[in-house]
């Protein structure tokens, strides 16, 4: 930290050096210090990600949610190959119960990934989705429609569960989620 306070100290515009102490603050956990450098270094350059980056990571761990999505939203923009960043916003996603935005996170991770499990079951976790909602509101003509569109519904459910239990296991051996 004193090389950033000393670069701050030479140049009071030098957004980077902001960053870089605004890590050093978040990393001995004094979040305000952190935030403040962040904000200022977004003031300077409000294209430099990882200010952003630095900003939400504070912001999901003090509970703000939503504004660190908006964080890495930001960075996305930005950067769009920063795989740190698509991982953070679909964890964050999980948090607050979007499990259809933590999807879209995970199918829209780079191919760079070495293995693509998550995308591809991601992907499918959409569209078993997008069928258990269809089949929800088919139109029932008899009541042996109703009982098949129910049955559909119900094994589609299943299936559903099962492929979220598969995503978690696999993003946990990747590394894209946090260890519990």
């Amino acid at each position: 930290m004193p090389c950033s306070t000393q670069a701050i100290t030479l140049d009071a515009a030098d957004a980077l050096a902001f960053v870089g102490r605004g890590g050093s603050y978040a990393e001995m956990g004094q979040d305000s210090a952190a935030l403040a450098d962040f904000e200022t270094a977004l003031r300077l350059d409000p294209h430099e990600a990882n200010a952003y980056h630095g900003r939400g990571l504070i912001r999901a761990r003090q509970g703000d949610l939503t504004g660190a999505v908006a964080d890495f939203d930001q960075v996305i923009r930005l950067n769009s190959a920063d795989i740190e960043a698509w991982i953070a916003r679909a964890t964050l996603h999980f948090r607050q119960g979007q499990a259809e935005a933590a999807l879209a996170d995970f199918a829209g991770l780079s191919s760079t990934i070495a293995c693509e499990c998550p995308k591809h079951l991601a992907q499918l976790l959409m569209r078993l989705t997008e069928f258990e909602d269809y089949s929800a509101q088919c139109v029932d003509l008899n009541p042996q429609d109703a009982a098949l569109h129910q049955h559909l519904r119900e094994i589609t459910a299943q299936a559903r569960h099962t492929f979220e239990q598969a995503l978690e296991r696999v993003a946990l051996h990747e590394g894209l989620l946090p260890s519990p």
